[in-house]
């Protein structure tokens, strides 16, 4: 039996899909307040919270192996502090328990953005990590909590964390489905512009690539291996002339200066603060998009035989779900 947390997200759903296309025994550890929709036939579910020690206990009994997915992703909550219980204390109370109940083996999902800005270059997993860290809560969670697992491994616990590139592709309109979401946006009303122009280089993962690479890390990764999922890096212009290609509808042509789109960020907040409306943009965000995210899959692909759908293909499927999600919405659904 594999538990998986966060199986209900955007990269979560399709990876259960996966496990259960192989043939394995799939049991949901889901928060009592999500709603998990349909889960596939036969899957167990279990409502529990990822910090309760005892809850984690008893959702790990008849496991052998985990796959941990489960995060806060938003990119702004009033509580800042709920990015560290769930995407630190959580990693931890997980690794405890697992250590406890006999794990075998522990698929740890971290992030592109624990690895550092690249600016310049393109990065693997043993680059030093620039000193200059920007980002938002999510993203200084995701670092703390890849110091957790790079700890967990050193002591010999069976862990193998893998570093997903910017999902995109078919699925759930989720926090996590940030490119599908900007997608959309952009086909039904057009963006306002792009920040300092969208010439940073970001490394986009197809997200069914990700899952098969999920899949080959549990079978052919060592413990205290890291991989990086990623595909293609390319700045955000660059991707949609791509789009402007597949679609007709022209790119962005409007440049936004950081400190104009900080500005925008802080007033959202505070608007947030009084409504309750989530913010489109945090000034903290914003120091993301001005810098390079690039990196290389390389041991990814030579160790676990991973591979990647080529941008054009997977950016038409793309493209083809965001149009049908707009037709959906239009009609109320």
């Amino acid at each position: 039996m594999i538990l998986v947390t966060g199986g209900s997200g955007y990269l979560g759903q399709a990876l259960v899909r996966g496990l259960v296309s192989a043939g394995h025994r799939v049991r949901l550890l889901v928060r009592r307040d999500l709603h998990v929709g349909e889960a596939p036939p036969g899957v167990d579910v279990r409502l529990a919270s990822l910090t309760n020690p005892s809850e984690v206990a008893r959702a790990l009994e008849g496991c052998r192996q985990v796959f941990h997915m489960a995060a806060v992703v938003q990119r702004w909550m009033p509580h800042r502090e709920e990015f560290s219980r769930i995407n630190v204390d959580g990693l931890n109370t997980l690794i405890e328990a697992s250590r406890r109940g006999g794990i075998e083996r522990f698929i740890y999902t971290s992030s592109f953005l624990a690895l550092g800005p690249t600016d310049g270059a393109v990065h693997d997993e043993n680059t030093p990590r620039n000193s200059l860290e920007p980002g938002n809560a999510y993203a200084d969670t995701k670092r703390q909590a890849d110091g957790v697992a790079r700890q967990a491994a050193a002591d010999g616990f069976p862990i193998v964390t893998l570093y997903p590139g910017v999902l995109y592709g078919p699925g759930p309109r989720t926090e996590g489905n940030l490119v599908g979401q900007v997608l959309i946006r952009h086909l039904q009303e057009g963006l306002p512009g792009l920040i300092a122009g969208g010439e940073r280089r970001w490394c986009l993962a197809y997200v069914d690539d990700v899952v098969r690479g999920h899949l080959r890390a549990f079978e052919f990764a060592g413990a205290g291996d890291r991989f990086i999922l990623g595909g293609e890096n390319l700045s955000l212009h660059q991707l949609f002339a791509r789009v402007a290609q597949i679609t007709g509808t022209p790119a962005p042509g409007r440049t936004i200066s950081a400190w104009m789109a900080r500005l925008v960020g802080r007033l959202q907040i505070w608007r947030a603060r009084l409504t309750g409306k989530p913010p489109e943009i945090t000034p903290d965000e914003v120091g993301i998009y001005t810098h390079d995210w690039a990196y290389s899959s390389a041991r990814a692909e030579r160790v676990l035989g991973y591979s990647t759908t080529p941008l054009e293909q997977g950016l038409a499927a793309t493209i083809e779900w965001a149009r049908a999600e707009i037709r959906d919405m239009e009609r109320g659904f």
